[in-house]
């Protein structure tokens, strides 16, 4: 019974770091594309000037 649970809390870990990571590196693909647009807004803004 103990041996199972174990097993089962290795798997719920992977798990977790996975889903983290696919979550972070999503995140950041996001982020950096904020960033291109809102630097394109103020190269744009800047040209206005």
């Amino acid at each position: 019974m103990n041996k199972r649970k174990i097993k089962l809390t290795s798997i719920q870990v992977i798990f977790l770091l996975v889903s983290s990571f696919v979550i972070f590196s999503f995140v950041g693909k996001r982020s950096e594309k904020n960033a291109a647009i809102s630097s394109e807004k103020s190269n744009k803004i800047n040209q206005l000037k």
